[in-house]
């Protein structure tokens, strides 16, 4: 592997990992739960899953398991152009009712959902090409499974200051900081906040332990599985909060035949991964 590409994946994207997760959170707020989880986690999952194979097993894209792949991809493709229209119809047939305009700039939203698609497959990209940290924190004694946590440390700190910068941006553009401090800033605000990271983080580090688990292959194979049950629970979320309530039965079609080519793909690139 060329020595500039390791210095990439180690140093050069972990900040694109915060801007992933800063573009994913204005994603959703264009497009919806749904349609964002579908959209961005398709494209992650098919990213963060084909490019490590290129680099590392270049000679596998044309064998049995680079066909599962590449067919992957094409069914991603297709989820995204569903599940696009179907966002679309959804708008024309059940318009959402909110001041934020920025709801309704679903072309944008679009664009926005597939550069953080391609931002947080990065994250994936830190796990493939940060075999030195893994080594290095084997050498000092960590066990195989936790020996990750050194990567996800770094990457993680690093693309918290993407996120962080936006979010001082915001609180100063709406003068929104003496909130912190208001009388109904309760606890359990932030009781909540510090959950919903350990839960975050927690799904990150079972996903180091199943992926090493699984040798070599465990970041091409394990990663579309990974993104697969956070596209299900997105959609699931979704439907339960009443999102496409009012929605035609044709703009509920396009979007589960969306789904289900994601789904597809994802079965497709994992398939690969284990041929």
């Amino acid at each position: 592997m060329p020595a500039n590409l390791v210095a990439y994946a180690d140093k050069g994207n972990d900040l694109r990992i915060g801007m992933g997760s800063t573009l994913f959170g204005l994603g959703i707020r264009r497009v919806g739960m749904a349609l964002g989880f579908a959209i961005i986690l398709g494209v992650t999952a098919t990213v963060g899953s084909l490019l490590p194979l290129a680099v590392l097993h270049p000679q596998q894209l044309w064998t049995r398991q680079g066909f599962w792949l590449i067919i992957g991809l094409f069914l991603v493709i297709s989820g995204v152009i569903l599940s696009s229209v179907a966002g679309q119809l959804r708008e024309r047939d059940a318009p959402v009712k909110t001041e934020d305009a920025s709801r309704t700039t679903f072309g944008l939203g679009v664009v926005i959902c597939l550069f953080s698609g391609v931002f947080s497959a990065m994250l994936n990209f830190s796990f493939v090409f940060g075999k030195e940290l893994r080594e290095s924190s084997l050498a000092a004694g960590a066990r195989p499974t936790m020996a990750s946590n050194l990567i996800w440390a770094l990457a993680l700190s690093a693309g918290f200051l993407a996120n962080a910068a936006y979010c001082c941006h915001l609180l100063r553009k709406n003068h929104s900081w003496s909130l912190f401090s208001a009388r109904d800033a309760g606890g359990k605000y932030w009781l909540g906040a510090i959950l919903m990271g350990l839960v975050w983080f927690s799904g990150i580090v079972v996903y180091g332990i199943g992926a090493a688990k699984l040798g070599a292959w465990g970041a091409i194979l394990g990663w579309p599985l990974f993104m697969a049950m956070i596209i299900i629970a997105g959609n699931l979320w979704g439907a339960a909060t009443g999102e496409w309530a009012g929605a035609s039965r044709r703009s509920y079609t396009y979007s589960w035949a969306g789904i289900i080519a994601l789904v597809l793909a994802i079965c497709a690139i994992s398939r690969g991964g284990g041929a």
